[in-house]
This record gives C-alpha cells, structure tokens and sequence, in this order.
C-alpha cells in the first residue's frame, strides 16, 4: 500500500478509520495461492468501496500484472499496462 499524506510508522495493519479516514492512494496484490477469483473479487470491490485511487494486481506464476484506476466510484481496467506510469 501506499498512503500519502500519513505520518510514517510501524503499523500491524492500516486503519482507515484510525488515519483520518484517508484511503491508501495505490494498493499492489500479488496473488498467492490463498487469492484467488473469489477472494480478489471480494478484494477488489472493498478498496473499490474505500476510495483506494489505483489497484494492482500481479500473478508471479504467469507473470501478468493488472492495473485498475478509480473513475467515478468505480475501477476501470488500465488497457496498456505496458509502459504504465502511475499519476501518482
């Protein structure tokens, strides 16, 4: 995760709720065999839901990474992840 605008610290966990309500900006996932469709689905709609701007998503077994950006309260697929630069 990335957080801007939040004092650094050793944190067990982020609590939005704890951190002025400031959602994390960028979220990287890289996908295990514990994530899977459903539990990235699950994922994906609660960062969607909590503001999160950018949302990534790496598979190290097929070395595919997936990009989505907060548009309007909803993600949209970043279609040319190659090259991609965050506007962060």
């Amino acid at each position: 995760m990335v957080v801007f605008s939040r004092e650094k610290g050793d944190r067990g966990s982020y609590k939005q709720w704890q951190e002025n309500n400031i959602a994390p900006q960028v979220v990287f996932e890289i996908l295990s065999p514990g994530n899977r469709t459903k539990e990235m689905a699950k994922k994906i709609l609660f960062y969607q839901r909590y503001g999160v701007e950018e949302y990534y998503i790496y598979n190290p077994d097929t070395i595919e990474l997936r990009g989505f950006m907060l548009v309007e309260n909803w993600f949209e697929a970043i279609e040319e992840i190659n090259n991609w630069v965050s506007p962060r």
